[in-house]
């Protein structure tokens, strides 16, 4: 079939000046939206158009563009926790305002030069402003068409309202958010932290109990989940995905055949034949003696999931239908799995996307905007916070107009294409995972190489206009892709760099709020 040339989105234009100093305060209106007791603030978007910054704003912008130095050498000549000496350490730093400060109660006194002889003399008393919370709404809606046993379709036009993590946010600067930022579902703040490291999923071991093992030890404060596809053809991700499908064989070498019906209801099982590396994590992680307080599961994503069964003989249009009603019910179905075993840990759930690679070289098998509704339906079926892993170098902006709380994307130059689209991510409260530590070469013994080339571009992305501070602040990190491909020494050496990395990471993200204020 012929299918249209796909055109490469022009990310939004964002200046330093604009992106550092906030958004323009707008009169904003609220609504009530039906997942809960949220109020949503929308405006006209600070980044279109054109405004003068005032001299206070001005300044603050200009000491933004020296802040990656100064933060540096805060950290490192301080304690984290110190806050005297690190904001002694950047003379001159200016402080951002709060975003719930209190605003002002009076007006000074307002002489009008010209424009009449009645001249205020006294200061007026005003009402309290209440605070303004700000959400925005999903991706763009666009239907889907669902068979008889499909799950309710999900799109970004009902902003996600079946995910169950829904909290409050203030307006950053106090004011509406311009050039609508994509996160959706923001995460209670116990969840993430700066600097936490995880894994992309894959190992090389065969062992359970030993992969679970490394996971623990290396990343402790956001482990993922092992699969183990040396092991077993049948942990290979997309054939995990693919087992929810009764149409659909896994074939000893792990590739799939389509055979029978398409009308059957999908329906995931998660055992402990075919998802060992899972399971002898679970099992670990709840005989530890430290309570493993948050986990990261990751399945495959619907997108690369409909190409591979298109692939396998599926039509175009049925692939993509089934691959999405799969993926919806292996999310929740791993959500179930691991609040059983460990119900006090937060659950992190990511989809892996390599199949978007497709759609940057312009050959893929669907339009845009319906890839996009896929991907937000798969992610609003679940609860948890939720990551997308952009793999190599795959369309980053369907990836985010999906709306995920996190993006893995790796430490390469093409991700500064995308400058303006990771800045309004961060502004909506997004996260960044860092692929930092790579997966095609080797990486050498020492994590100071992977973090310069990491500052680097964040350097780069902060003279396009993301604010640094957010870049620290909310940034995870991991290994740019899968580990499977490895050894088990290669692996284990790559998760502890990706934590050394992360330690940086911290550090420097404190320092950096400290210096301005934050």
């Amino acid at each position: 079939m012929m299918r249209p040339p796909a055109h490469a989105a022009t990310p939004p234009a964002r200046t330093p000046a604009e992106s550092r100093s906030g958004p323009v305060a707008t009169h904003a209106t609220t609504t009530e939206q039906a997942s809960g007791s949220i109020t949503a603030a929308t405006g006209v978007g600070a980044r279109s158009g054109k405004r003068c910054s005032p001299p206070r704003d001005t300044a603050f912008a200009a000491a933004c563009a020296t802040v990656d130095e100064q933060a540096d050498a805060a950290a490192a000549t301080a304690p984290a926790s110190d806050a005297a000496a690190v904001i002694g350490a950047l003379p001159g730093a200016p402080r951002r305002a709060a975003s719930t400060a209190a605003v002002l109660v009076t007006r000074r006194t307002v002489n009008a030069q010209g424009l009449g002889d009645n001249n205020a003399t006294s200061p007026a008393v005003h009402a309290d402003q209440s605070r303004a919370a700000a959400t925005v709404d999903g991706a763009r809606g666009h239907s889907l068409r669902a068979s008889a046993h499909a799950l309710p379709t999900v799109n970004g036009s009902v902003s996600h309202r079946s995910r169950g993590v829904h909290i409050e946010v203030v307006a950053p600067f106090g004011g509406g958010l311009g050039g609508r930022p994509y996160t959706t579902n923001l995460m209670p703040s116990r969840t993430l932290s700066a600097g936490f490291a995880t894994g992309i999923g894959s190992l090389p071991h065969v062992d359970a109990r030993s992969a679970a093992a490394v996971v623990l030890r290396c990343l402790p404060e956001l482990p993922a989940a092992p699969q183990l596809p040396c092991r077993a053809p049948c942990e290979r991700m997309i054939a995990q995905a693919a087992r929810a499908l009764p149409e659909v064989e896994t074939l000893p070498d792990g590739s799939l055949s389509t055979a029978g019906s398409a009308e059957a209801p999908a329906r995931a099982v998660v055992d402990r034949e075919n998802d060992a590396g899972l399971f002898g994590f679970l099992d670990s992680a709840a005989r530890s003696v430290i309570p493993v307080q948050r986990v990261k599961v990751q399945t495959c994503g619907p997108l690369t999931l409909g190409i591979a069964l298109i692939d396998a003989g599926m039509p175009e249009g049925l692939a993509f239908e089934r691959a999405r009603l799969a993926v919806c019910e292996r999310a929740v179905a791993l959500e179930r799995v691991v609040a059983d075993h460990l119900p006090d840990a937060s659950i992190v759930l990511w989809l892996d996307e390599p199949g978007l690679v497709a759609w940057r070289d312009g050959d893929a098998p669907l339009d845009r905007d319906s890839a996009t509704d896929l991907l937000s339906g798969a992610l609003a079926s679940v609860g948890s916070v939720t990551g997308v892993h952009v793999c190599g170098g795959g369309d980053l902006r369907i990836a985010l107009d999906a709306g995920p709380n996190i993006i893995g994307v790796e430490v390469r130059d093409h991700v500064l294409e995308g400058a303006g689209w990771i800045g309004r991510h961060l502004d909506g409260g997004g996260w960044i995972a860092w692929g930092a530590v790579p997966t095609d070469k080797p990486v050498g013994e020492h994590a100071t190489p992977l973090w310069k080339a990491l500052v680097g571009l964040w350097c780069e992305l902060t003279r396009r206009g993301c604010d640094p501070v957010q870049l620290r602040s909310q940034a995870l990190i991991t290994p740019a892709c899968g580990l499977a491909g490895h050894g088990a020494s290669q692996a284990e050496r790559a998760m502890l760099l990706a934590r050394e990395i992360g330690a940086r990471v911290h550090d420097q993200a404190a320092a950096t709020k400290l210096s301005i204020g934050a």
